[in-house]
């Protein structure tokens, strides 16, 4: 129930936040997290700063979504599964947990189930796709124009970046493990 709550934190605003379970509720706050680590990270940061000029206040918004595009390419060398499996997995794990979830969140997770959504972040010219759905969901617009150029011009000063980052990450959780730290 962790990962679903990792999943769906970014989903739950405002009152639905009561309709969850404490078990999902202890994945978003891993969520949570994961989120303050990133935003605080060196390696996030420089990125950050590089991207601002391209995406203004969306550049914290790009950075996330170029790490989960570093993390689909560079999956077979981060994990000891491969990448179909683990989609599997999480499809699997969240469709056996949707009846526990509101229906406006639980109708997203079969949406994202149906059309494979964490596939798209395997290939990067899936990118403008990626940023379309963003705008679609921004409160205010954002000029996301040239994001794929953008990332191939900065693919390899920040695939190191990414790496620190990433090796950095979990070490954090796995220390909030080894430590019993209550998530709940």
């Amino acid at each position: 129930m962790l990962l679903t709550g990792n999943i769906i934190a970014d989903m739950v605003k405002g009152k639905l936040k009561k309709d969850i379970p404490a078990e999902i509720a202890a994945g978003m706050k891993l969520h949570l997290l994961i989120d303050h680590f990133t935003d605080t990270h060196a390696a996030t940061r420089q990125m950050c700063d590089e991207l601002t000029p391209f995406f203004k206040r969306y550049a914290p918004v790009m950075v996330d979504i170029f790490l989960d595009f570093h993390l689909g390419s560079e999956w077979e060398r981060v994990s000891i599964i491969s990448f179909p499996q683990h989609e599997d997995w999480v499809y699997e794990s969240l469709k056996s947990q949707s009846a526990f979830l509101p229906e406006k969140i639980s109708f997203r997770l079969k949406s994202m189930i149906s059309h494979r959504w964490l596939n798209l972040y395997r290939d990067k010219e899936n990118l403008p796709e990626v940023t379309r759905r963003l705008s679609l969901r921004s409160s205010q617009p954002g000029d996301f124009s040239g994001a794929l150029e953008i990332y191939n011009s900065t693919e390899d000063k920040f695939k190191p970046l990414f790496y620190t980052f990433f090796n950095d990450m979990r070490r954090y959780i796995d220390s909030i493990y080894i430590d019993q730290k209550p998530l709940g």
